[in-house]
């Protein structure tokens, strides 16, 4: 069975946004694939388009104080000791 919904272009755009958001948090689990960083940088676009420029930024921001990030610097400092 066959069944159309009927959707405004507001609620087309927040569907969207909701499988980018999705998929994007999906591949931050695998930071060692090819093309890791051209695909993360491809979703933050999309993101910011769909949900719009402040709530993309928001939400982007968000992950980012979760997503873990290697800063080789501080790696060198905890192993000596700070």
């Amino acid at each position: 069975m066959q069944v159309l919904i009927e959707l405004d272009d507001d609620q087309v755009d927040e569907v969207l946004a909701e499988g980018l958001k999705k998929a994007y948090e999906i591949s931050l689990t695998f930071p060692h694939e090819p093309d890791y960083d051209e695909l993360n940088d491809a979703f933050k676009i999309l993101i910011k388009y769909f949900m719009g420029d402040k709530a993309g930024a928001k939400y982007l921001h968000s992950l980012a104080k979760v997503e873990k990030k290697y800063n080789a610097k501080r790696l060198v400092e905890a192993e000596g000791g700070l």
